[in-house]
């Protein structure tokens, strides 16, 4: 059991090995760019590592960038999940901060929403397995991780067009603790209303990144942002509460696909993005539903909710905010000292 460990541990590196790899850092082999770094394509000439791999290189002038890399080394290498990137190896050299992934073939999965077509079966077979990791997450490898940057940038894709969940710059261990705090991060579009408010990372969360992401794969469009008008989610709503729920499916799929489970999707994107935290699901119930067509769906609000409800730390035990969000795109910020706000 040790050996098998030990076997699938990250390797150290030298940046000599991986400039080679990459051509050094040629643009030929320049898979894409973001927020702290470029990753490139390399073949090692390794026979430990007969495949392709991807070199993830962090901007070396950033210390922001450095405290990425030690996170994503600390959380991605002791984790082990089927849709997940497998951290190969990493490098600290020259001043260099690297880290060494299996090479996804067919990229991430934002290059086909509104833009490559994937068929409905592959399009479920991704949103399952990124449910059944952020579950792995959550509630299944020891101390929960939340991963705080749930979007379709972040989910690659092997051969076979099964997900694999990456890029844990932003992922902390919750460890005895229920959330984690740091400045806001993430990105707009898939941050949950109440982390801009409490900067708090939840694994509820994660679960409303999942909801947005779920809407995008099945309409075939980009959110703008739930504050934004004519919004993705107010598209969904509005179809939802007309019982058309169907018409948002997107349209290079000309109606191939199961009615029903395309209904039960959407409901469980709708749920997953409800703006009071304690109303989502968890992943576990999320599952389920991707897995038992006969598994009791969600039941959803019949308009749309518009509260959200935000708890914080404070001298009086029981002090609510509560921000209520306009289709315009307008917030009111309300504060209910010693209340209790109802069901939505």
């Amino acid at each position: 059991m040790q050996t098998k460990l030990a076997t699938n541990a990250p390797k150290k590196f030298t940046y000599k090995e991986l400039s080679k790899a990459t051509h050094n850092f040629s643009k030929e082999n320049l898979l894409g760019t973001g927020g702290f770094g470029s990753v490139y394509k390399g073949v090692l000439s390794n026979s430990d590592y007969p495949s392709p791999i991807a070199v993830k290189k962090i901007n070396a002038t950033s210390s922001q960038g450095e405290r990425e890399y030690l996170a994503e080394i600390s959380t991605i290498g002791r984790l082990r999940h089927k849709n997940l990137v497998q951290l190969q190896g990493w490098c600290h050299d020259r001043e260099q901060l690297l880290l060494v992934y299996e090479f996804m073939p067919n990229g991430s999965l934002d290059r086909y929403i509104g833009k490559e077509y994937l068929e409905w079966k592959i399009r479920y077979k991704i949103l399952s397995g990124l449910a059944s990791v952020l579950l792995y997450l959550h509630e299944e490898c020891g101390n929960p991780v939340v991963h705080r940057d749930v979007k379709p940038n972040n989910v690659m894709l092997d051969s076979e067009y099964n997900a694999h969940l990456g890029d844990f710059g932003l992922a902390r261990l919750l460890h005895n603790n229920a959330f984690v705090t740091t400045v806001v991060a993430g990105t707009i579009g898939y941050l949950a209303p109440e982390v801009s408010y409490t900067g708090r990372a939840t694994p509820e969360s994660d679960v409303y990144s999942f909801g947005m992401v779920v809407l995008e794969v099945l309409c075939g469009r980009r959110s703008k942002g739930i504050m934004e008008d004519n919004s993705l989610v107010d598209y969904v709503w509005s179809a939802y509460e007309k019982g058309l729920l169907l018409s948002c499916m997107d349209k290079k799929l000309k109606g191939e696909f199961e009615e029903e489970q395309v209904k039960r999707t959407l409901i469980v994107g709708l749920a997953c993005l409800h703006p009071d935290q304690m109303l989502r699901p968890r992943m576990r119930k999320v599952v389920q539903i991707f897995m038992n067509p006969d598994e009791l769906v969600m039941k959803l609000p019949e308009t749309r909710p518009n509260t959200v409800c935000l708890s914080f730390s404070s001298s009086s035990p029981s002090t609510t905010t509560s921000t209520t969000t306009h289709g315009s795109g307008s917030n009111e910020l309300l504060l209910y000292d010693s209340c209790h706000i109802g069901e939505i």
